[in-house]
């Protein structure tokens, strides 16, 4: 079944002395501002409120969970009835971490992600790293988050994919460019980055950059269809073609030609995108790839293991 969600990304760039009261201020208003697009979700930039301050005392300013960031976040939640992705520098019962916490439509926590790899600077001045790299449910779908320095280690990101994200959120010092095309192709998922500079980004699952901040356009917002898949285009150009036949614009279909990709987009609103491509018994991607691994181990066992 469709699931239409809309997602702002605000780009926020500390201004050196102005102090964190005033910065929470800006964010606020630029909070304001993406609720023009009344999203869904709203995701900030890492430690957003401390881009103003020397980093090397970001850990003096760490908060509790109910501190005053998280707070003031949550009062704009419930007003714009939205989930926003609120990172800060989280002061908890074992120590400091940099964190981003999940604040629901009702201006609840719904859960905090500790960021897994901080940087050697940040171990440094005593940032703990985060010890496991949980999913929150939300009304629209799965939710992942990811923060700066985690986008170059690969079990965090593969990780999110396993347990179940279906989105996510990468809140980021700096903008990760190409890398962030790739993780969005490599894990078939929607990413959205919000960072200091610009591009900041909405990107979809075959890499396509649907949208891109600049310092003319602070907020970024796009409306997504989480029901949708992508998948090879070996051994399923015959089901593609005749699903699209039958659907017609209830299934929409982008062909990612130098990939040999197909990115189905279900607009059905009773049926769901995995039951499409059982009944056109189009092969799923990963099903695929098993396929051809398994096929490739048998050839040597006959062929070269003798």
């Amino acid at each position: 079944m469709a699931r239409y969600a809309t997602v702002s990304s605000i780009t926020f760039q500390g201004i050196e002395h102005e102090g964190r009261d005033k910065a929470l201020e800006r964010g606020l208003s630029l909070i304001d501002q993406a609720a023009w697009d009344k999203p869904d979700l709203m995701v900030l930039p890492e430690v957003f409120r401390d881009l103003c301050i020397d980093m090397k005392t970001i850990a003096e300013t760490a908060e509790p969970l109910d501190g005053p960031t998280v707070t003031a976040l949550a009062e704009r939640a419930r007003k714009y009835n939205c989930y926003i992705v609120c990172p800060f520098c989280e002061k908890a019962a074992d120590g400091i971490y940099n964190s981003a916490a999940l604040i629901d439509r009702k201006g609840k926590v719904a859960g905090v992600y500790r960021k897994y790899y901080p940087t050697i600077g940040e171990l440094e001045l005593g940032i703990r790293p985060g010890a496991e790299l949980p999913v929150f449910q939300t009304d629209f779908g799965r939710l992942g988050i990811a923060i700066c320095f985690d986008l170059n280690f690969h079990e965090v990101m593969t990780g999110l994919k396993a347990n179940g994200a279906e989105i996510i959120a990468f809140c980021s010092m700096y903008r990760g460019g190409l890398q962030l095309l790739d993780w969005a192709f490599g894990l078939r998922r929607f990413i959205i980055s919000a960072t200091p500079s610009e591009h900041s980004r909405i990107v979809d699952p075959l890499g396509r950059v649907l949208a891109d901040s600049s310092f003319y356009e602070l907020v970024i917002s796009r409306r997504i269809n989480l029901d949708c898949a992508v998948i090879h285009i070996d051994y399923n150009f015959d089901c593609v073609a005749q699903a699209k036949k039958e659907l017609g614009t209830s299934l929409e279909l982008i062909v990612g030609s130098p990939e040999a990709r197909y990115f189905l987009i279900n607009h059905d609103p009773k049926t769901k995108i995995d039951e499409i491509l059982r009944r056109f018994k189009c092969e799923p991607e990963d099903v695929y790839f098993k396929r051809a691994r398994a096929a490739r181990e048998e050839y040597l066992v006959k062929n070269l293991r003798k």
